[in-house]
């Protein structure tokens, strides 16, 4: 066949393998409801790519990228908690947690004995728990999460070793992301309200929320918490002394002679306002070196692959990216004297982010952690990258971006991360609360899936909304004006909900594009939560109370935040046992959803055939990212994937299925595996692709001269045609499977017919088609002459076994 003909049906049946990987995801919801807004698929700005889950969990758990440097050298963090003699119940009450299956047997035993000695009514404080060595111990073991001890040499310690804490000797300390996104199952020290501890010790559970950890106290015990200094809430020379944090903590003033105190900074990050509400809120964290008292509560990091974009704000697209700010900037702020920090400071504050980078320099230099005589960049920053990047870029905020295959294989790793098991819920009411969940509010429901997707196994949309949307209170006051696309740095101050938008008074989306507002978040994990909202504003006595009050017009001022009332109190209820529902589901579909990709037929499978898997929870909306997270097996090979979608695949069946009579199918996503389902296989099961991607309607033929057939461009009588269709079976050479077709070319192995305007019709090939894919069928036939003209039937048999009805072509 002439090239031309190949490169136009390639591209025809491109659309045909676009439109399979839509088919069967859009969304028929009934009038008044909703299952949420699209896109069905997420589109390629958001996709991140994947490396090694396996070695991903090490980079969670152990990667500092060097930061023990700072943790160590610049805020002594170590030498904070060796000096202040905290005991393990304090660590504890910190919301620190302990991995048991990092502990040794003599701490285990220890611990068990002290566990014992308080059930018999001990004071903790007479037992192990009040023992301040344990706690070095514990470190030194790497047992406590998201803490972990390098050796003089720099390698990371044993977990359990049996060593000692020796910081004089040169042992560092650093964190990484488990401290705050990882928790444990509690099975061996559940949190104990009566003695004040949310910290537990028990196996790890990697991506969780640890709601519970007190990050201003954590950073109050270090002996230098203002090496901190940017993260902190300042008072602006450049503005004449304003400042913003949550309350009427005064804000931290560096002039030229004086710094502030170590007391001062630990006054923020501990102390109160008047009501009792924290400055710095337990199990909340400032990201970012804005000198704004922003902390929000810290969001969950499993499922990644169902989230984008990232940030409160959206403001970054790619998880990557988002993570390389983390230990580039969170995890070692010095990063902001670079170069490229201080150019990041500069365009997104002006005078205001020249002072905060001059004045951390001077702290620095004033509590000792740049010597007298160094030059800074000497001494700073400590977390190794590649230097000397864009700032200001997405992936490379400040300029600087650590080892790019960590940061990959972290993605997999969050990617196949599952939300922990859920608690008590009342089904029926779930029940209830999904129908008002996915009800519009003009049809009497909440209206929910007006942001929200219905189905948790769904990613969430890529939105942002904007804030004038969620706080009808919001009343900026511009502060600074700043270059487009930069919005202005704003602050709405006072009103019902004064600190929702602290973190968005610098950085918001607007330097990709984007809107001030607040991205979507996960709707899992919820019911450990006893505060709603980014900032916590609505706090309850346990889940069910904080949700009721959020729901609640009579709980709340009409102005506030996030106020999407519901009036039937039994409506709230409902819904609260739906959110206490969700949680992502293992990949699920039958046989009867496994279907040729072409004519959407289902029953069996032929060996090499392209089918369509419709299910649940089969994967994300991704294109290449997903597939790196899903894989399909028949009888445990691997099946070359074309499209993935929540619910539907698009595979390659293998080859090597030639000669049986049924096969095992399996889906897995992430750390979920679908039940095997059994599918019987034949030796063929053709189907003929049509343009419209449905089965039906204008096959994908090519006239003679390699033009596409269709009602203007109709096929002469006597003329050949080819005709493209997958699920021919096995080919003489046999095949492989995924492959491009090459000479020698392929024949099908089982006896090839067709009929055009219901006419048999002289097939002169039947087999693969050089330059497309193996699956891929290509039937050359003579249009008969007794044919009828016009728009007429058009089926191949192969193996006597016929395609599906109603494809047609045009004859003339």
């Amino acid at each position: 066949m002439k090239t031309t003909w190949h490169t136009t049906i390639w591209i025809a049946l491109g659309a045909v393998t676009l439109s399979l990987g839509l088919v069967g995801i859009a969304r028929s919801d009934d009038p008044g409801t909703s299952s949420g807004p699209g896109p069905d698929l997420l589109p390629p700005q958001f996709q991140h790519a994947l490396g090694d889950p396996v070695a991903g969990q090490t980079t969670f758990r152990y990667e500092t990228f060097g930061n023990q440097g700072f943790w160590t050298d610049a805020m002594q963090l170590p030498q904070g908690i060796a000096s202040a003699k905290v005991t393990p119940l304090q660590a504890l009450q910190l919301g620190l947690s302990v991995n048991i299956d990092a502990v040794n047997d003599a701490t285990k035993t220890s611990l068990g004995a002290a566990l014992l000695q308080v059930a018999g009514g001990a004071d903790p404080s007479t037992t192990a728990l009040g023992d301040p060595n344990v706690t070095l111990s514990l470190i030194n073991q790497n047992a406590v999460l998201g803490v972990v001890v390098f050796d003089p040499q720099g390698n990371r310690k044993p977990l359990g070793n049996n060593g000692t804490l020796n910081l004089a000797a040169g042992d560092r300390v650093g964190l990484t992301c488990a401290v705050c996104h990882s928790i444990t199952d509690s099975s061996i020290v559940p949190a104990n309200p009566k003695l004040k501890t949310t910290g537990t010790v028990g196996k790890e559970l990697d991506g969780p929320t640890n709601h519970g950890i007190d990050v201003g106290a954590i950073f109050a015990v270090a002996q230098r918490s203002l090496a901190y200094y940017p993260m902190y809430q300042l008072q602006f020379k450049a503005l004449k002394n304003a400042t913003i944090g949550r309350g009427n903590f005064a804000g931290l003033l560096t002039t030229p002679t004086t710094l502030p105190t170590e007391a001062q900074a630990d006054a923020y990050l501990t102390g109160s306002n008047t009501d009792g509400s924290r400055y710095y809120p337990v199990g909340q964290f400032d990201a970012f070196p804005d000198g704004i008292g922003a902390p929000v509560h810290i969001q969950p990091f499993f499922r990644t692959d169902l989230s984008a974009p990232w940030g409160i704000d959206g403001g970054v697209d790619k998880l990557d990216d988002f993570n390389n700010s983390v230990y580039t900037v969170s995890l070692d702020p010095t990063s902001m004297l670079t170069p490229g920090g201080r150019e990041f400071l500069h365009v997104i504050a002006g005078p205001v982010g020249d002072e905060i980078a001059n004045d951390y320099e001077q702290v620095l230099k004033g509590i000792g952690v740049i010597p007298a005589g160094k030059n800074t960049l000497d001494v700073v920053p400590f977390v190794a990258a590649q230097d000397y990047l864009p700032s200001g870029e997405p992936g490379s905020l400040a300029g600087r971006r650590v080892d790019n295959q960590n940061l990959l294989n972290l993605n997999a790793y969050l990617n196949s991360l599952q939300p922990p098991p859920l608690g008590q819920f009342d089904a029926t009411m779930a029940a209830r609360g999904r129908d008002v969940f996915r009800t519009t509010k003009a049809a009497g429901g909440a209206g929910c899936t007006a942001c929200h997707q219905l189905d948790p196994n769904k990613f969430v949309p890529p939105i942002i909304i904007p804030i004038a949307s969620m706080y009808p209170g919001y009343n900026p006051t511009v502060i600074f004006t700043r270059q487009a696309p930069l919005s202005p740095i704003q602050k709405s101050f006072g009103g019902p909900s004064p600190y929702y938008d602290n973190r968005l008074a610098v950085l918001d989306a607007s330097p990709i594009g984007g809107v001030r507002g607040f991205a979507l978040p996960l709707k899992l994990d919820l019911a450990r939560r006893t505060s709603l909202l980014s900032d916590d504003e609505i706090v309850g006595t346990s889940f069910d109370d904080a949700a009721d009050a959020m729901m609640n017009s009579a709980r709340r001022d009409a102005k506030a935040a996030h106020p999407f009332f519901v009036a039937d109190p039994n409506d709230r209820k409902a819904l609260i046992e739906f959110m206490k529902s969700l949680t992502t589901s293992a990949p699920s579909f039958t046989a009867a959803g496994v279907a040729n990709g072409a004519s959407f037929m289902g029953g069996s499978v032929a060996p090499g055939e392209i089918v369509a898997i419709s299910g649940t929870a089969l994967g994300a909306g991704f294109a290449n990212a997903s597939m790196q997270n899903t894989t399909v097996t028949f009888d445990g090979v691997a099946a070359p994937l074309l499209s993935v979608t929540t619910t539907q695949i698009t595979a390659i069946v293998p080859f090597e299925a030639n000669s049986k009579t049924s096969t095992q199918v399996q889906v897995t996503t992430g750390s979920l595996v679908s039940p095997a389902v059994v599918v019987p296989v034949m030796p063929a099961a053709p189907g003929i692709y049509t343009l419209a991607g449905t089965g039906t309607g204008q096959g994908a033929v090519l006239n003679q001269e390699g033009s596409v057939n269709s009602p203007t461009n109709p096929a002469v009588k006597g003329s050949v045609i080819s005709i493209y269709a997958t699920g021919g079976g096995q080919t003489n050479p046999a095949s492989a499977t995924g492959k491009v077709v090459s000479s020698p070319l392929p024949s099908l192995a089982g006896t090839t017919s067709a009929t055009i305007g219901g006419q048999p019709a002289q097939v002169t090939y039947a087999g693969g088609s050089p330059g497309l894919l193996s699956s891929i069928v290509q039937v050359n036939a003579i249009v008969p002459a007794s044919s009828a003209s016009g728009n007429v039937s058009l089926a191949i048999n192969v193996g006597g076994v016929a395609s599906q009805a109603g494809v047609t072509v045009w004859v003339k």
